[in-house]
């Protein structure tokens, strides 16, 4: 049984996200993961009556899927409404098939609702999109990679939406955060495109 763990965390350590992009310091699915993870205790414990066992589950899984699939492109994913189902109904038949080999058929439950409508999922919603950030932040604040930059253009429009769908004032926070951040990244992604 251990192999097949071992199988899971190398598949998912080897696959490179960003993948149509150059990445100075590129960065694996496991890496992403255990960010998201990260960043979903810290906002989770800051928050009354949040199921942290739920939510780190959730952190740690929700792309697992990307075993199947790789890092696809959200623009590529979401082309068409057909290609976005048939690429779910391909993760969610393999993931079926991971989670039974692994004797681990709850675990297809912790992924598929990784991002549902409880608090936990949403957290797991903002934290992918915050790591995400954190990820073109690093890029070029730090190794000068500007490539990243004008991904931080979509994001503004989703954290938005996020707002809009947010009723509790410590995530509305993180968020405004992140929107200043984002903000940052978009006037250098201007100033760069506009010389």
């Amino acid at each position: 049984m251990l192999k097949k763990y071992f199988k899971i965390i190398g598949e998912l350590s080897t696959i490179n996200r960003f993948s149509q992009s150059y990445l100075a310091k590129p960065e694996s699915v496991l890496e992403h993961s255990a960010s998201v993870a990260q960043l979903a205790y810290f906002i989770g414990s800051n928050i009354e009556g949040i199921d942290m066992e739920m939510l780190l589950k959730k952190a740690v899984f929700h792309d697992m899927d990307e075993i199947i699939t790789g890092d696809l492109a959200h623009p590529t994913k979401h082309y068409t409404n057909e290609l976005r189902h048939q690429i779910a109904m391909l993760e969610r038949d393999n993931m079926i098939d991971i989670c039974n080999d692994i004797s681990d058929p709850e675990l297809f439950d912790v992924w598929n609702d990784a991002k549902d409508d409880t608090i936990e999922g949403f957290i797991i919603c903002i934290c992918d999109i915050f790591v995400v950030l954190y990820k073109i932040d690093q890029e070029f604040r730090v190794f000068g990679n500007n490539s990243l930059l004008g991904h931080s253009v979509s994001i503004r429009k989703r954290l938005l939406q996020l707002m809009e769908e947010n009723s509790n004032v410590i995530i509305s926070s993180f968020i405004n955060e992140a929107l200043n951040i984002q903000q940052g990244l978009e006037k250098e992604y201007v100033n760069r495109n506009s010389k």
